[in-house]
């Protein structure tokens, strides 16, 4: 079951995607959907080469293939939950330097009992 790309795109970025397809020499549909201004393009894609260079376009110009928002909004919860952790962990070791002195930290007992050499 072979499936080509399909991007939504409007009709101010359709020039852009058709121009790639004739320059890549790429077979494309194009679809007017329901929608006034927006058109639904496919492109037939043979080979690893020419699906890398299409997904390099899209994202050079901010275009998405259908069925990807899903995978993008996951990853970039994944990056918004890194940086919290991440501004949390700043805000940690600034709260530890009070008067150019350093505040030892707590000693966690729970893992210092974890690291016994029996």
């Amino acid at each position: 079951m072979e499936q080509n790309p399909i991007v939504t795109v409007k009709k101010k970025n359709l020039q852009v995607i058709i121009d790639y397809c004739i320059e890549s020499k790429l077979e494309f549909i194009v679809k007017p959907r329901l929608a006034g201004d927006e058109f639904d393009v496919e492109v037939s894609i043979s080979s690893i080469h020419q699906a890398i260079l299409f997904g390099m376009f899209l994202r050079e110009n901010r275009l998405m293939p259908n069925g990807m928002q899903h995978a993008v909004t996951t990853a970039n919860k994944t990056k918004s939950v890194k940086a919290s952790v991440e501004k949390h962990q700043e805000n940690i070791v600034s709260a530890n330097f009070v008067d150019n002195e350093v505040k030892e930290e707590p000693i966690d007992l729970f893992d210092e009992t974890l690291n016994l050499n029996l």
